[in-house]
C-alpha cells in the first residue's frame, strides 16, 4: 500500500516478514509485538522504510544473507527463513538439521520422502544414536535401518552414542571402513555403560575412526566385568602395536574404568585432557604418570580429596601449559570440595586447599591458568574463603609462573559484578606481574563445568 510520498511500505514490526529478492514480502507469522512497546520517534521513522529495489537485491552477495542466516537466534525463525527461497534455504537446512536423533520416526520419514532425504540427510555434522543395547542382533532392522541412513549422511562429522554396546560401536567402525570414510568421523562421544570385552577390542574400535580429534568417553568400561566397574588398572594389557588415531588431539574422561590403560594408550599423542570429575582413584593415577605431551589439562569436581594426595600431582607434566582448574566452592558448607578431610582425625593440623597443592605440584612453565570459583551470598561472595596467599607467592616467586600470560577467574552465582570482583582480586596478588593479563569472566553451565 503506497504512502504519502508514493513509495511502498512494509511493516518491519514483525521480525518474520522477509524481503525477498526480486522485491517481494511476504508476512510468514503474525505480528506479536505491541504498538506501544515502541517509541514514538521509531513508529514516525517506520512508514519511511521501503521495499529494496529488485535490481539492487539481486546484487547483495548470498554470503551476506548466509551470515544472517547462521547467526538466526531460534529453530523458528530458520524454518521461516527457510521458506523464502532456494538459496535461502539451502543454508537454513544447513543449520536446522546440523544435529539429528536418529529415532525411528526420523528413519521412516527419510524413507517415506525421497526428496527430503535427498536435501536433509548431506546437511547432518552430528548424529545421535541412542539405546543400541547388546541384545539386539547386528543383523536386526533397527541396526540396518541406522547404518544404511548413515551412509547417505556425506557431510557427517560426530556422532554421539549414547547407551550402545560395545559391538555396535565397532560394527560402525567396521561400516566406516568399507565405505572408506573412516577417517571422516572428528568427534566421538561414547556414553552410557559401554563395555567392552577386553582392553584391546576397545584400542581396535577406536583405532577404526582413524579420523578422530576429537573423544570423549563417559561411563565406559574397556575389560572390565560389569559387576566389577570400578577405576584403576584391570587384568587387561594395552596392546602396544595398535596405534592411535594419529589426529587425536583431546581425550574427556568421567567416571571411566582401566584409567591407568587409557592414559598408557592416548597419551603418545594427544596434547589436551578433560577430566570433569575425579575422585581417589584417578587423582592416584594421574599422580603416578609422566606426560610428555600433554600441553593442555582441564581438570573437574575433585570428589572428596584426602590430605597431601595432590603434592605431586602435575610434577612429571613437562609440556603443560594451560590449566583449567575448577570449581572452587566458596561456601564454608562444602568444605569436602574446597580443603582436604584430614583422614587422621587431627584437627589441629594446617589445612591446605586441593588447589593450593594442585598449584604447588607444578613443574612446568605456564601460559594460562584458568579458575572456576563458585560464590556465596555474602557480600564479597566468598573471595575472602579463597587461598590467595599461596596464588601470590607462587606469582611472585615460582619460575613456573614467571611466563604466565593470562590469569583468567571465572565466577558463577555472585552477588556483584565483574568489576567489583576485580577490583576485590587485584589487591590480594600483590605479585601479579605487569606482563599478566587478569580477566574475570562469567562462566555459563552448572557449577561452571563443561561436558
Amino acid at each position: 500500500m503506497p504512502n504519502l510520498n508514493g513509495t511502498r511500505t512494509v511493516n518491519i514490526l514483525n521480525p518474520r516478514l522477509i524481503a525477498l529478492d526480486r522485491g517481494v514480502s511476504i508476512g510468514l507469522r503474525r505480528p506479536r509485538l505491541s504498538l506501544s512497546s515502541f517509541p514514538s520517534s521509531y513508529l514516525r521513522d517506520m512508514v519511511h522504510y521501503s521495499i529494496l529495489p529488485a535490481d539492487l537485491t539481486a546484487r547483495i552477495p548470498q554470503e551476506i544473507f548466509d551470515h544472517i542466516i547462521v547467526a538466526a537466534p531460534s529453530k523458528p525463525t530458520l524454518e521461516s527463513f527457510s521458506l523464502v527461497c532456494s538459496s535461502w534455504a539451502s543454508t537454513s537446512r544447513t543449520r536446522l538439521f546440523e544435529t539429528v536423533k536418529l529415532s525411528k520416526k526420523f528413519i521412516h520419514r527419510m524413507d517415506e520422502d525421497a526428496g527430503a532425504s535427498r536435501h536433509i540427510l548431506p546437511c547432518v555434522r552430528n548424529a545421535h544414536i541412542f539405546r543400541m543395547h547388546a541384545s539386539e542382533r547386528p543383523g536386526s532392522e533397527r541396526c540396518r535401518d541406522r547404518l544404511r541412513i548413515l551412509s547417505k549422511m556425506t557431510g557427517l562429522r560426530a556422532m554421539t552414542l549414547k547407551e550402545c554396546s560395545a559391538w555396535f560401536v565397532r560394527l560402525l567402525g567396521e561400516s566406516l571402513e568399507r565405505g572408506n570414510n573412516s577417517d571422516t568421523i572428528s568427534t566421538l562421544v561414547l556414553e552410557g555403560n559401554v563395555d567392552f570385552p577386553s582392553f584391546t577390542e576397545f584400542q581396535e574400535t577406536i583405532a577404526m575412526f582413524s579420523g578422530l580429534r576429537h573423544l570423549s568417553l563417559l561411563t565406559v568400561h574397556p575389560g572390565v566385568a560389569p559387576a566389577d566397574k570400578h577405576v584403576g588398572p584391570t587384568t587387561s594389557s594395552v596392546s602396544p602395536t595398535i596405534p592411535v588415531p594419529p589426529k587425536l588431539r583431546s581425550v574427556t574422561f568421567m567416571f571411566c574404568t582401566s584409567l591407568h590403560q587409557m592414559i598408557s594408550w592416548f597419551f603418545g599423542s594427544t596434547k589436551f585432557l578433560e577430566i570433569p570429575l575425579l575422585d581417589l582413584a584417578e587423582i592416584g593415577v594421574l599422580a603416578q604418570t609422566k606426560h610428555t605431551r600433554i600441553e593442555r589439562l582441564s581438570l573437574g569436581l575433585f570428589y572428596d580429596p584426602p590430605r597431601g594426595s595432590l603434592e605431586k600431582l602435575l610434577s612429571g607434566w613437562d609440556c603443560l601449559n594451560t590449566l583449567d582448574s575448577g570449581p572452587i566452592y566458596l561456601s564454608s558448607r562444602l568444605g569436602i570440595h574446597c580443603s582436604y578431610n584430614d583422614l587422621s582425625g587431627d584437627q589441629s593440623l594446617p589445612v591446605t586447599p586441593w588447589y593450593s597443592q594442585m598449584l604447588l605440584s607444578i613443574t612446568s612453565c605456564l601460559s594460562r591458568l584458568n579458575f572456576k570459583l563458585v560464590g556465596t551470598e555474602e557480600p564479597d561472595g566468598g573471595l575472602h574463603r579463597m587461598d590467595w596467599a599461596t596464588l601470590d607467592s607462587l606469582l611472585d616467586t615460582s619460575p613456573f609462573y614467571r611466563n604466565l600470560e593470562v590469569l583468567q577467574i571465572g565466577i558463577v552465582d555472585f552477588p556483584i559484578t565483574l568489576a567489583d570482583v576485580e577490583r576485590s582480586v587485584r589487591p590480594r596478588l600483590p605479585g601479579l606481574r605487569s606482563s599478566t593479563r587478569l580477566e574475570v569472566v562469567w562462566i555459563s553451565g552448572e557449577y561452571g563445568i563443561s561436558v
